[in-house]
C-alpha cells in the first residue's frame, strides 16, 4: 500500500492535532472555566460588527 506525500502529511496532521483538540474540549466541558469561556466568547462575538445590530 503506497501513500502519497500529501496523504501522509494529512494523516500525521490529523493525528497530531485531533487528540489535543478533543482532549481540550473534553476538559473544557468538565471544568468550571467552561461557563466563563462561553461568556467571554459571547462578549467577543458581541464586539464584532454584525448585520443584526444595524
Amino acid at each position: 500500500m503506497t501513500l502519497s506525500v500529501e496523504a501522509i502529511v494529512a494523516i500525521v496532521a490529523l493525528f497530531t492535532t485531533l487528540p489535543p483538540i478533543l482532549f481540550g474540549l473534553w476538559k473544557f466541558h468538565h471544568s468550571q472555566h467552561y461557563q466563563r469561556f462561553q461568556r467571554n466568547n459571547e462578549l467577543d462575538l458581541g464586539r464584532l460588527p454584525s448585520p443584526s445590530q444595524h
